[in-house]
């Protein structure tokens, strides 16, 4: 007879952490449907063919060369044509009037008056102008940063011959990522987002440059409580980040290098904000990250 008494102690095998999903279905749905639309949307525009460049112009849509790349791939080798190049940029987003003040054809005249106007006002505290002044300068120390890491692309551009560029994000509204990317350029760049709203405004990214359209009876999404983020770009909850950056070189494919980026141990990662202590957890969600959109990328190079 089979006796279910204590059994000897036997040593236990190591617990094999689940791998935490970063995408929920909200998102797939998202970058699957606007993904794929895009694509349709870019290679109308160029004529049945793809780009010679392509820059993710922030933190938050550098995952998205992950989705992209399989799709370009397969495109190009139908089409016996070159994949796009690919850049990395970061158009870093400052609050406050002085982010989008001013002639932009003259921008640094208008910001250093701003700053007369303000160490000369008497109704300021020193505190007061003190910050104000820091916010300017802010604002300079941007502009010198991206038009020194436009000037850069354009020089790798100019190396391999490219001479169209188009830029992909992953959510745009207002268009403000666009024209901090064409004062950074000197020119206009075409600008395309996965997704974003269907909205009317001065400087608004055009429904034809979108790939999914959301309004405001469209769900939010669970994870972040908002309708423009995806999951892994923002969260609402206590004590849970976020996972823009992945460890991309900042000129992946200039060098005949493998098809993806190096990850974590790379020393080009300049452009990449990998953080240097981050934990084996934050690491595995930023691999999982990567892996759900190469197969979400996958899925959509089916369609092509």
């Amino acid at each position: 007879m089979k006796k279910f008494g204590t059994q000897p102690n036997k040593e236990k095998s190591p617990v094999l952490e689940k791998e935490q999903s970063i995408l929920n279905d909200w998102d797939k749905k998202i970058l699957f449907e606007g993904g794929k639309n895009l694509v349709g949307k870019i290679l109308e525009k160029f004529e049945g063919k793809l780009p010679e460049a392509v820059i993710f112009p922030e933190t938050s849509a550098r995952p998205l060369f992950y989705l992209f790349d399989p799709v370009f791939t397969k495109i190009s080798e139908k089409m016996k044509i070159t994949k796009p190049k690919i850049f990395f940029f970061k158009v870093k987003k400052i609050s406050g009037f002085l982010f989008n003040a001013g002639d932009r054809n003259n921008e640094n005249v208008f910001l250093e008056q701003v700053k007369k106007e303000v160490l000369s006002n008497s109704h300021m505290t020193e505190r007061g102008k003190e910050k104000e002044i820091k916010n300017i300068e802010q604002v300079q120390n941007k502009r010198e940063t991206e038009q020194k890491r436009a000037l850069e692309i354009k020089k790798y551009a100019k190396k391999f011959d490219v001479k169209n560029f188009i830029a992909i994000d992953e959510y745009s509204d207002e268009g403000t990522t666009s024209q901090e990317i064409d004062q950074s350029f000197g020119y206009k760049i075409p600008y395309f987002c996965v997704f974003g709203e269907d909205i009317s405004h001065l400087n608004y990214v055009p429904k034809e440059n979108k790939g999914f359209i959301i309004n405001n009876e469209y769900p939010k999404n669970p994870t972040t409580g908002l309708r423009g983020k995806l999951s892994y770009t923002k969260s609402l909850e206590v004590g849970k980040g976020s996972y823009k950056s992945i460890g991309v070189d900042k000129n992946e494919g200039l060098d005949n290098s493998s098809s993806f980026p190096r990850v974590f141990g790379g020393v080009k990662n300049k452009y990449s904000e990998v953080n240097k202590n981050i934990t084996p957890q934050e690491r595995k969600m930023m691999e999982t990250l990567r892996k759900q959109m190469k197969e979400l990328g996958e899925q959509i190079a089916k369609e092509y």
